[in-house]
């Protein structure tokens, strides 16, 4: 995909002026604002260099949240969802972050891996490189808050891991 079909999915002014860092993280977004303010500080503490966010026409300030946040490139567009999803993140990839470390998670999602929190992402990806990887596959695991649900307050910025503390063991 070339920088003009980008500029077909995306309402960009200045496509070129995105730019990628070592380490990057491709995220959908639509109406996140509760969530975005520790999700953005988690992954910022986590060593992301550009986070490439698609806002998927947040109308909930999420997008003032995110122009505010300065490792991250917001690409606006109000194309149906489930019809371009996976369009997005691969027309983002490919156009932005070929040969580059590139995580995948949605606003509810922390990736957590053998070091974290002791050490960074880039420590991790260091790890992998001279094992000779160059991806890793991560399982979602739900997490949920110790309390009924129904009692459950959470504010923007709060750690959702602190929150939500308990997962489904399976059994």
């Amino acid at each position: 995909m070339d920088i003009f079909q980008i500029k077909e999915l995306f309402d960009l002014k200045d496509v070129p002026s995105v730019r990628a860092g070592r380490v990057n993280a491709i995220v959908t977004c639509f109406n996140e604002a509760l969530r975005l303010p520790y999700f953005l500080k988690f992954y910022e503490r986590l060593g992301i260099d550009r986070m490439l966010v698609i806002d998927n026409g947040s109308t909930d300030g999420s997008g003032k949240i995110l122009d505010a946040c300065p490792f991250v490139t917001r690409l606006y567009t109000t194309k149906p969802f489930m019809e371009h999803k996976a369009i997005w993140r691969e027309a983002v990839a490919n156009q932005f972050c070929a040969h580059r470390w590139v995580i995948f998670p949605d606003v509810d999602e922390l990736f957590v891996y053998p070091g974290w929190p002791d050490r960074d992402l880039k420590w991790f990806i260091r790890y992998l490189e001279t094992s000779g990887c160059d991806a890793v596959f991560a399982s979602m695991v739900d997490m949920y808050p110790s309390e009924p649900r129904a009692t459950l307050q959470y504010e923007p910025g709060e750690s959702v891991i602190e929150t939500c503390p308990e997962f489904d063991a399976g059994d």
